[in-house]
């Protein structure tokens, strides 16, 4: 049934849009009967499809039950919410995943990320490698007798530890540009009227729950 639909043109980031304005459009719905209707809606789409027509059936007959006991009205909305998550999977692929991973996630570590893990994990055992390297050389030589001997022995483990630490960065950076270059074959996503039309329906639908829904 949705096999070579247009919802397959819609690309991944107005998807993950839609989800967001479908979820909080579902948490504001207080009206029993508005939610009915919502469900049955899904049910008349997807009643030929064994698990996600079961599950917008049961969560009708949960939400037309509610309309007289309110507090079961919770279990129709998860009920909803899995179906249209199933109904959204069938048309996100993994190449589509690893393209959200590397569009946002490795971008955004090359600039910054990968320099403050790095920081974190490596500086404080350099410092105390360091530390206990300098000191024990310099205690050998009777250097720990010195004014200000641990102020200054704190400055070098310092210097010396930054300058370790930026090869590690440099390296973790050249690995990470590595990894960016193993592109998929998936073309690079543009906005096309379908997807705003998509959106655009989501957003309506957001606004009719905010006016009549609640």
């Amino acid at each position: 049934m949705f096999k070579h639909t247009l919802l397959d043109s819609v690309n991944i980031f107005c998807k993950a849009i839609a989800l967001y304005f479908f979820t909080i459009s579902i948490i504001f719905i207080q009206d029993s009967v508005f939610f009915m209707i919502v469900s049955f809606f899904f049910f008349a789409l997807l009643h030929r499809h064994r698990y996600t027509g079961m599950m917008s059936l049961i969560a009708t007959l949960i939400s037309i039950v509610a309309i007289f006991y309110p507090q079961l009205l919770w279990i129709s909305k998860i009920l909803i919410l899995i179906v249209y998550v199933c109904l959204l999977t069938k048309f996100i692929h993994a190449p589509m995943i690893k393209y959200i991973f590397e569009k946002t996630f490795y971008r955004f570590q090359s600039r910054s990320f990968t320099t403050f893990i790095v920081t974190i994990i490596y500086f404080p055992g350099l410092l105390k490698k360091n530390c206990c390297k300098i000191d024990s050389v310099r205690k050998n030589y009777g250097l720990n007798e010195k004014k200000n001997y641990y102020m200054n022995l704190l400055k070098r483990v310092f210097r010396i530890s930054v300058s370790e630490l930026k090869e590690i960065v440099l390296l973790h950076k050249l690995r990470l540009y590595n990894c960016k270059k193993e592109r998929t074959f998936v073309d690079e996503v543009h906005w096309e009227k379908w997807d705003t039309s998509y959106l655009c329906v989501h957003i309506l639908f957001f606004l009719v729950v905010v006016v009549w829904g609640r």
